[in-house]
């Protein structure tokens, strides 16, 4: 038999309100604790929010434009400037018009094998109208000095190198008009040994102080005597032919850098010139 004193030890069950109480405020403390959490888990690192930077300035902008246009342009690939190039009449008028300042004209072929010496010959005839010139041909580079003097057998300047003939000897006239001629000569000498006979630069000399206008049919751009003939002659016509800007650039800067103080580009090709010229004589 149970006694009153062990019944009333016995606990009794925990009361309705107090309990609902309790579970009310433990899920508020979760949601709380939740919404703390995610808010953050939101924010950047150190808790601070991140401002957005401000945009450059128009100054800063044209800076670095400025810079990247430079870049480009250093590294873009530089196309050469075209050479300016000259027609037959302007080359005349040029050379009728400067007061003798350059007596001695050289005629140049941009391309191997260019016979320039039509060329030259028109030149010459074209100055001749009115003044004292002589048209003088180099090495292999006269065919239309023999073509056109009325001595196309006589000396030049290969027998005057030698000392076997005088300019009496070698000096011949244009059978169409006034110039004066003198062939290469009769040997077989090319242009290099011509130039360097001891009495060779005296000979042009003088005959820059007898003509108004020596006109020199001098070849090819090629050889090691380019500076050789910038000595005699300062001035030089490049006949470019049918060679592009690249190349008829290329060609005057060879004469540029043998001394030559003024290089006038004739452009065109001059083969149907010279064949009518040909005809002609």
């Amino acid at each position: 038999m149970i006694s009153r004193a062990t019944v009333s030890n016995v606990p009794a069950y925990p009361k309705k309100v107090p309990a609902v109480l309790i579970a009310t405020l433990t899920t508020l403390v979760i949601a709380i604790g939740f919404v703390v959490t995610k808010e953050l888990l939101a924010a950047p690192m150190g808790g601070v929010p991140m401002r957005q930077a401000p945009a450059p300035s128009e100054e800063v902008t044209s800076r670095v434009t400025a810079a990247l246009n430079a870049i480009r342009h250093k590294t873009a690939p530089q196309q050469p400037a075209p050479v300016p190039v000259s027609s037959l009449d302007d080359v005349t008028d040029t050379l009728r018009h400067d007061g003798g300042a350059d007596s001695c004209v050289a005629v140049f072929g941009a391309a191997q094998g260019m016979d320039t010496s039509w060329t030259a010959l028109k030149i010459a005839r074209a100055l001749a109208a009115n003044t004292r010139v002589v048209l003088v041909g180099l090495g292999s580079t006269d065919s239309a000095i023999r073509a056109t003097s009325n001595e196309p057998s006589a000396s030049g300047l290969a027998e005057l190198a030698a000392k076997t003939a005088s300019f009496r000897d070698i000096i011949t006239k244009d059978r169409q008009s006034s110039l004066h001629l003198i062939s290469s000569g009769q040997l077989p000498t090319d242009r290099g040994e011509i130039l360097v006979a001891p009495n060779m630069a005296t000979s042009f000399d003088a005959l820059a102080r007898g003509y108004d206008r020596v006109v020199i049919a001098a070849g090819a751009i090629f050889g090691p005597d380019l500076e050789a003939i910038g000595s005699i002659a300062p001035h030089a016509i490049l006949v470019a032919g049918t060679l592009t800007d690249a190349g008829t650039a290329s060609a005057r800067q060879r004469l540029l850098d043998a001394g030559f103080a003024d290089v006038t580009v004739l452009g065109g090709s001059f083969a149907d010139d010279a064949a009518e010229t040909a005809a002609a004589a």
